[in-house]
């Protein structure tokens, strides 16, 4: 018997107080490879914070297609960092598995106090090409930000993308 997994949160980052929604999907696979669910087996998950403390635990029934779902609600002032949701079959045996987890991030928000817009000359670049591109900011509240010192910075990752042809991209 083989087992593989994969559980997400339905987003990266949450705020204090949030919900964090999740869904696990897990597949068993008999000795000639064939698919199926056993109903015995649960699905538990468990929640660490930053420091590695449970702050959840809860073991969940497998619907028929092998998924579950699950919430946890974070406490209004709960510890900011990077959390870790563990998911483990129940029960554990001599099983080959592979098992899923996830980190999320919970940060602290404040409202932003200007927007910066980015414009380029053109919509595409190619290699070689020097961009141009305009930059306008201003606070929300509708006043410009003439003279305001710019910071930025270019990262690259090397990507092939073809539009023109099969849609595909790498």
């Amino acid at each position: 018997l083989a087992i593989e997994s994969y559980v997400y949160t339905e987003r990266p980052l949450y705020r204090m107080g949030d919900t964090v929604h999740f869904k696990g999907i897990v597949r068993m696979f008999g000795q000639n490879g064939e698919l199926y669910i056993d109903p015995a087996r649960k699905a538990n998950v468990k929640i660490s914070n930053p420091e590695g403390t449970e702050v959840f635990n809860k073991t969940f029934d497998l619907r028929k297609s092998g998924s579950f779902a699950g919430e946890f609600t974070l406490a209004k002032e709960t510890m900011l960092g990077s959390y870790y949701l563990q998911l483990t079959m129940t029960p554990e045996d001599d099983l080959d598995r592979n098992y899923g987890g996830r980190n999320f991030q919970v940060l602290a928000y404040r409202t932003p106090e200007y927007k910066v817009d980015i414009s380029p000359e053109k919509n595409e670049y190619f290699e070689g090409e020097i961009p141009k591109l305009s930059l306008t900011g201003e606070y929300y509240f509708g006043a410009p930000m003439s003279g305001s010192e710019v910071h930025w910075r270019a990262i690259s990752t090397d990507y092939y993308f073809n539009k023109y042809t099969d849609d595909w991209y790498s």
